[in-house]
């Protein structure tokens, strides 16, 4: 199978909590090589008034999955291939939808987390949009929705993360080595 029908073969599986599903978008998948990203749209992060976009980001390294990566609460969670669970599995918790990614050592976890209160998420419920600049690089977030009530704390972490793209070429790179 050669690297780009990997990437589009590969489907996770995610959730969702009940509540919140009447606010989900929908999905924007992006193929690249050796990577794919999932984004996950909701109209609202929680209290704050911009849509949320939760991406999760594939990384192929000779064609074999090598990672999965996740933005939790605007920091950075990288999982190795090994510690994954299979198939890939997202749960998306909260109201800001933070995603947990499903491995070996919290797999019974999980599986309790999902197992009340949460909807399976349709990957056939595509979205057409762009990505925007903000859901990229949180640090244009401020700048995007003119906001002064951001807790100080959450603007130190978002200044400090790296972009979606800077994050994809990290993990590619990664790969090289």
């Amino acid at each position: 199978m050669s690297n780009n029908s990997m990437l589009t073969d590969l489907r996770i599986r995610a959730y969702m909590e009940t509540a919140e599903a009447s606010s989900f978008s929908g999905i924007k998948v992006e193929s690249g090589n050796s990577y794919s990203i999932y984004w996950f749209v909701w109209e609202r992060d929680g209290f704050y008034p911009w849509p949320d976009w939760e991406p999760i980001i594939l990384i192929f390294c000779d064609s074999d999955l090598r990672f999965v990566c996740v933005r939790r609460h605007f920091i950075w969670k990288v999982y190795e291939a090994p510690d994954l669970a299979e198939p890939v599995t997202a749960f998306f918790e909260g109201r800001h939808h933070a995603p947990l990614i499903k491995t070996r050592t919290n797999a019974r976890d999980f599986e309790r987390k999902i197992s009340r209160g949460t909807v399976p998420i349709s990957l056939d419920a595509v979205l057409e949009e762009e990505v925007p600049d903000f859901a990229r690089d949180p640090r244009h977030l401020v700048d995007r929705f003119k906001i002064s009530a951001i807790p100080a704390a959450l603007l130190h972490r978002i200044s400090r993360q790296k972009a979606v793209d800077e994050k994809v070429s990290e993990l590619l790179e990664d790969c090289r080595e």
